[in-house]
């Protein structure tokens, strides 16, 4: 409980961090949830803001909700990885949501924001993708999954079908990304899916 100061980063190594009722950490300038660890925060009124300068990252857990305000960052992984998710979630213009695409296997390979069930609202946040690999065309990389419903809204200048270029070893790889596109995931996701480049 309680307003904390502190500057330095946060690291949840094991066990349980909650933030109770008002609490905050929010000049901490990144919160890193490691595997098996959890942070808590159902119980903070009103809902945890992820604030300007701050990045939430790692393997774990969070439970609760969470609103990212602009200049903040949620990075799942800890290069690369899934970051588990109990609870609402809303990322607000400004923000930007970071993933690495290395491979082919989700938290292996590249990164994912795996919710339990919940909702996801984009207020046009940023998407940041870091290409490290050369994918084929039709490789399909779930970045967020286990959403309840269809995210409501999308990032930023990116519709539903939307093309995003990337740069690997100085070649162009262009992705298509989708939310919820029934005829290419019939699950509740946000996928990217490599095309051939437009003529």
């Amino acid at each position: 409980q309680g307003v904390h100061t502190y500057t330095g980063p946060t690291r949840v190594m094991a066990g349980v961090l909650e933030l109770d009722g008002a609490a905050s950490i929010s000049s901490s300038t990144t919160l890193q949830i490691d595997a098996g660890a959890k942070m808590v925060a159902t119980n903070r009124i009103p809902t945890l803001h992820l604030v300007s300068g701050q990045t939430l990252k790692g393997e774990g857990t969070f439970e609760g909700g969470l609103i990212a305000d602009s200049g903040s960052t949620v990075a799942p992984g800890a290069s690369p990885g899934i970051l588990n998710v109990s609870g609402n979630w809303q990322l607000d213009a400004g923000s930007v949501f970071s993933v690495e695409l290395n491979g082919y296997l989700a938290g292996t390979d590249y990164d994912q924001l795996l919710f339990n069930n919940n909702t996801l609202t984009l207020n046009n946040p940023t998407l940041n993708i870091a290409l490290g690999f050369a994918p084929s065309y039709g490789d399909m990389f779930t970045i967020v999954s286990g959403l309840g419903a269809t995210a409501v809204g999308t990032f930023a200048g990116l519709p539903d079908g939307a093309l995003v270029t990337n740069n690997f070893s100085g070649t162009d790889y262009v992705m298509e990304i989708s939310y919820n596109d029934t005829a290419v995931d019939p699950n509740n996701d946000i996928t990217l899916t490599v095309v051939p480049e437009p003529a």
